[in-house]
């Protein structure tokens, strides 16, 4: 098995002394794709939940119960923004994770090794 020396430190294990393998290389790329499928399923939730509360705000202010349903503020106000900005900047910051995050414990290194044909 060939050896990857050319790793920068955020790129190896936490607290891994030898070299990489071909085989721990084959951990990383299952982990990192790990990640990134799930994040491609907070993506889709987010997306859907945010869909159906912009869909009930149309629907509230169209038939004027947005008024009743909280009082105080405007008939017009959007409020599904609070949930869209909030939950968005989670989303993002987990995206960035996902993506371009490259930490990796040996311990997961190990878990998929075990997980590996």
């Amino acid at each position: 098995m060939s050896t990857n020396t050319e790793r920068s430190p955020w790129e190896t294990p936490a607290g891994r002394a030898e070299p990489m393998t071909d085989l721990d290389e084959q951990a990383i790329k299952r982990i990192k794709a790990q990640k990134i499928h799930r994040w491609h399923l907070n993506l889709l939730v987010y997306l859907i939940i945010n869909a159906v509360l912009v869909v009930s705000w149309v629907v509230l202010a169209a038939t004027g119960w947005s008024h009743y349903v909280v009082t105080g503020i405007p008939q017009d106000f959007f409020w599904p923004i609070f949930t869209i900005v909030i939950w968005g900047i989670f989303v993002a910051i987990n995206g960035y994770v996902a993506y371009r995050g490259n930490v990796y414990t040996e311990e997961q290194i190990q878990r998929e090794l075990k997980k590996l044909p």
